[in-house]
């Protein structure tokens, strides 16, 4: 699973508009607190091709998080809520994302 941005960004690997994202680990804490740390690859071919060869960029967090409120309520699958939550946080950079199951 894994979130594909089609908006043009630029990375240390050259520029792309198929960057992929997967969450490498998702921590939870007692206080309601989520945070996503993210791996982001040129396209989903070269995160299949290998695994480990991550790319950065300016445009792109390497980690997203959320803490306890009134609008955030943990139920269900840990990665779906983060995923969401990644989502939701590269569009409001003004990013366009869409799902990669």
């Amino acid at each position: 699973m894994g979130l594909k941005i089609t908006s043009e960004i630029y990375t240390d690997g050259g520029t792309t508009s198929d960057a992929y994202v997967n969450i490498e680990t998702v921590k939870v804490s007692k206080s309601g607190t989520i945070n996503a740390f993210l791996n982001l690859y040129l396209n989903e071919e070269a995160r299949l091709a290998d695994p480990t060869k991550t790319v950065t960029s300016q445009q792109v967090y390497s980690r997203v998080g959320k803490t306890d409120d009134s609008a955030f309520t943990l139920t269900g699958n840990v990665y779906e809520v983060a995923y969401a939550l990644t989502k939701e946080k590269l569009e409001a950079f003004g990013l366009t994302v869409i799902d990669s199951i």
